[in-house]
């Protein structure tokens, strides 16, 4: 909360305001970085600009001072601190403060407890709180990671051979496309690569109202390998699910008919 100095409504200099719009956070800088920004976005603000390795942001509002945040590591915390271009009312600026501060550790807090996936067996279904999908019904194999956050769905009972693959992630929330890193894990996979794969430096894809879709060459130990994939990102509050899909590029009939039905039986709630 602001100082009792702040209490009653006046011009704050943009050094007094400043002086008070420090917040701290016991968190990684990226989650910092990414739950400010979405509290700020929630609000209806806009980041204008925004480096995150540098960990800034320029910040402009519908009404209201245009302002700068710098968030920087202060031993095992991230001190984030909010400085307007122009003078700004001590009233607005609590109230700015206080609920982005509010925003960001209810954010931090549902990301360090997320939960796990469940499967249903009796219906076919994975799930999270809020989201369920129905995996193709007649692939054999389903193993989940050690944190159960990320499943992946297989064609064949079969370890060591390709194998299409449908993955499933439940992740924080990101401010930027994560949908790639996905798609590489799934696609290791579904190659049952022994080496790192080698992948493309940009993801070309086309969108449609069942996602994204795309074919990816990629190198296997030296072997180029065309993907045929499908995903889709799915925000649920501060979390999301990425679900995506990939087989070999002669396969791709299969999978291009399966993926319309999965999108599908995707339940929100």
């Amino acid at each position: 909360m602001l100082l009792a100095a702040c209490a009653s409504s006046r011009q704050l200099s943009i050094g007094e305001a400043r002086q008070f719009a420090e917040r701290r956070y016991e968190a990684a800088p990226d989650e910092v970085y990414d739950a400010t920004w979405l509290a700020l976005e929630a609000r209806g603000a806009s980041v204008i600009d925004g480096d995150r390795l540098a960990g800034t942001m320029v910040v402009t509002q519908a009404v209201g001072a245009t302002f700068d945040v710098d968030i920087a590591a202060l031993g095992a915390e991230q001190r984030v601190v909010f400085t307007p271009r122009e003078a700004v009312s001590s009233t607005d600026w609590a109230e700015l403060l206080d609920d982005v501060n509010r925003r960001v550790r209810a954010t931090i807090k549902v990301w360090h407890d997320l939960p796990e996936w469940k499967f249903d067996g009796r219906r076919n279904a994975l799930s999270v709180p809020g989201y369920s999908l129905q995996p193709p019904a007649e692939w054999a194999w389903l193993d989940f990671d050690i944190s159960r956050r990320r499943v992946n769905v297989q064609e064949k009972r079969a370890r060591g051979v390709e194998n299409l693959t449908l993955t499933l992630e439940l992740e924080r929330r990101r401010t930027r496309p994560s949908m790639v890193n996905t798609l590489q894990r799934a696609v290791t996979t579904m190659l049952a690569a022994r080496v790192k794969v080698k992948f493309p430096s940009t993801l070309e894809a086309d969108e449609d109202g069942t996602g994204s879709h795309g074919v990816w060459r990629v190198f296997n130990g030296g072997e180029a390998r065309d993907v045929a994939w499908h995903g889709v990102e799915v925000p649920l509050g501060d979390t999301q699910v990425t679900v995506v899909m990939v087989c070999p590029l002669e396969k791709r009939a299969r999978c291009d008919a399966l993926w319309p039905q999965v999108f599908d039986s995707q339940v929100n709630r």
